[in-house]
């Protein structure tokens, strides 16, 4: 019964709207949404992956490759999801 159960909350979680479509369906021809995209990737790659990791690293009782980003003390996992999504976004 609770195999059933977590079966149809991973149905339920497929589709928040009636109306969505993948993002791979989606290209974005030349125009001022492409330029914003292409500039969130840009801005994306420029992060510092191993001062993203640090915090984590520091938690797990590893030792982190570099600093941590300074202004997100307390915020790294909320930031480190939304990095994520973001790369997930426009990798699909």
């Amino acid at each position: 019964m609770m195999l059933m159960s977590a079966h149809l909350c991973v149905q339920a979680q497929d589709r928040l709207y009636d109306n969505e479509f993948p993002l791979g369906d989606v290209e974005l021809l030349d125009g001022p949404f492409k330029h914003a995209c292409d500039l969130n990737v840009d801005v994306l790659l420029k992060y510092d992956t191993d001062r993203l990791l640090a915090p984590y690293l520091k938690e797990a009782g590893l030792t982190p490759k570099a600093e941590s980003f300074p202004c997100w003390d307390g915020l790294d996992g909320h930031v480190g999801g939304h990095y994520l999504s973001a790369l997930a976004i426009h990798y699909a």
